[in-house]
């Protein structure tokens, strides 16, 4: 999660009430400036409420290898993410968002880095699961090449992608196996920006949720008003 210029307390208490409301599914990455924070108050909210850790489900995000690098690394993966599990206090990661970086503009260097590793990314991801350490492994491809070369992989679960009436329109749901599913990310920007009056958030959310294969949506959500806002809309189906 990102959080705005909200304090501590404001952290703990929004985290508080979305766990109260059945949320038990949370985004979050070491490269938001904001993931000490949440760490720390989503810990607190979870004494606050019972809830024990270990019971809420995480997506983060690992990129491996990373802008300026130009192979996958195992090692940095499990490093990254026995971070993770250390620092939200699961024993497990339900999904795994995957970035191949390198150079945004070498697209080509991407794709040789995707095909001459595949088989690597695969030992490492089935040692990962089968010690517990994760349930899924998903990819943010970055470009509709990248994607479409990554789902022909088995090691590859979830796609996680920009999805609004602005952006990726023409995704190939159809593509996707049966056992791979599709997590919607930025379904308000740039759509509440450029048009606010064509469509609600109400109507955003369903229309990321409509394609068979999107099992959730990854929304920010700064203020109890936003929270109650989502769960009025949906109650806790797929939070």
């Amino acid at each position: 999660m990102r959080f705005g210029s909200i304090s501590e307390t404001e952290c703990i208490n929004l985290l508080t009430y979305i766990i109260k409301q059945g949320g038990r599914r949370f985004h979050s990455s070491f490269e938001y400036d904001t993931f000490d924070q949440f760490t720390s108050a989503l810990q607190a909210a979870c004494r606050r409420t019972g809830v024990d850790p270990s019971q809420l489900h995480h997506v983060v995000k690992v990129a491996t290898p990373h802008f300026g690098e130009s192979t996958f690394s195992g090692s940095k993966l499990n490093e990254l993410l026995d971070k993770y599990l250390n620092e939200l206090q699961c024993n497990t990661l339900e999904t795994v968002q995957w970035m191949a970086r390198i150079d945004l503009k070498k697209e080509d260097e991407r794709l040789s880095c995707l095909q001459e590793q595949h088989s690597e990314i695969e030992t490492v991801v089935s040692a990962l699961k089968s010690k517990g350490a994760i349930n899924r492994f998903g990819c943010f491809p970055y470009t509709p090449t990248f994607r479409d070369q990554v789902i022909t992989y088995d090691w590859c679960d979830v796609i996680l992608d920009y999805y609004n009436p602005m952006e990726n329109t023409d995704f190939p749901f159809k593509s996707l196996r049966e056992t791979q599913s599709f997590i919607a990310i930025r379904p308000f920007f740039p759509v509440l920006q450029n048009d606010p009056a064509k469509y609600s958030i109400h109507d955003l959310l369903h229309f990321a949720l409509d394609p068979e294969p999107c099992e959730s949506v990854i929304v920010s959500v700064s203020s109890k008003e936003n929270a109650n806002h989502i769960f009025t809309i949906f109650g806790n189906h797929r939070c």
